[in-house]
């Protein structure tokens, strides 16, 4: 199949782009900027979100579209959405015959996430026949805020941890979450897919997984999920970037709420060890 990634040169685009390789499929994508940089010599196309005028060209020849691209900038809701949206109807009108929606776990129409929300909204917008939405968990790997964690764990001895860490998050490795896709891509398969382990751990768990997987021994810090949340929104308007942003934290503290069952096990994927998971951060991964 020819497949088209957006946001081809990101953490899970680029995974997915060499794992679908594997598999062997021919990979295009976009990204910001044209290039190849996804370790699987898929070629990359410059298309912002908010650019849409390469469209018909760059869908010419696709056979499955999956919508990776997502701008984490300061006032990017309307460009994630209009934008999203933009490329789907394209892909219609293209007469692409199948897309994929990275969405999230954490997309509820009612999150105090602004995140969440959105991701609630994109699946609401491209829901349709040709539609099979992925939600995946907290992805483990050398990007996104697993890697912010890990290199925070590196970096201090004490860490302050909201509510002590005692919420379960569901989480998956990079590899494993581009072969449940690869082969969500290969059966033709439609529908909503949640796409995590089972088995999930407490933050406080993965924090230390993660010191332990270095050889490193780091002392958790119990921080009340309020206070922890007036700290990461003082830090984004000082400038300073932590590994969880205010929204990440309402998230965090949201999903603790909520429950959705996870579908991995219908596509046979193995489940690694949590000190497995932890050592993903390190690797660029591509099939698990």
């Amino acid at each position: 199949m020819n497949i088209f990634i957006t946001g081809i040169t990101g953490l899970i685009g680029g995974s997915l782009a060499r794992c679908l390789a594997t598999h062997g499929h021919t990979i295009t994508g976009s990204s910001r900027k044209a290039g190849s940089a996804t370790g699987a010599g898929a070629p990359s196309m410059a298309l912002d979100l908010d650019q849409r005028g390469l469209l018909p060209g760059m869908l010419a020849g696709i056979d499955m579209v999956v919508h990776c691209a997502f701008d984490a900038g300061p006032h990017a809701e309307e460009r994630n959405l209009d934008g999203t949206v933009a490329i789907a109807r394209a892909a219609r009108v293209a007469g692409i015959p199948g897309q994929i929606l990275l969405s999230s776990y954490s997309a509820w129409e009612d999150s105090p996430s602004g995140y969440g929300r959105l991701k609630a909204q994109l699946e609401t917008r491209l829901a349709g026949p040709d539609i099979c939405i992925v939600r995946p968990g907290l992805v483990a790997g050398p990007g996104g805020i697993f890697a912010r964690m890990t290199a925070m764990v590196a970096a201090h001895r004490c860490l302050p941890v909201p509510d002590g860490g005692r919420h379960r998050v569901p989480v998956i490795g990079i590899g494993g979450l581009s072969e449940a896709i690869a082969r969500l891509i290969g059966d033709g398969t439609r529908g909503d897919w949640n796409l995590f382990h089972d088995e999930q751990p407490t933050l406080a768990e993965i924090l230390q997984e993660i010191a332990r997987a270095r050889g490193l021994r780091r002392h958790l810090v119990p921080v009340p999920i309020g206070l922890a949340t007036c700290a990461t929104q003082l830090a984004a308007h000082l400038g300073i970037r932590l590994p969880i942003d205010s929204d990440s934290m309402r998230a965090y503290r949201f999903n603790a709420g909520r429950s959705r069952a996870s579908d991995l096990h219908r596509l046979g994927i193995p489940a690694p060890s949590l000190r497995e998971l932890a050592e993903q951060a390190q690797s660029p991964a591509g099939c698990q």
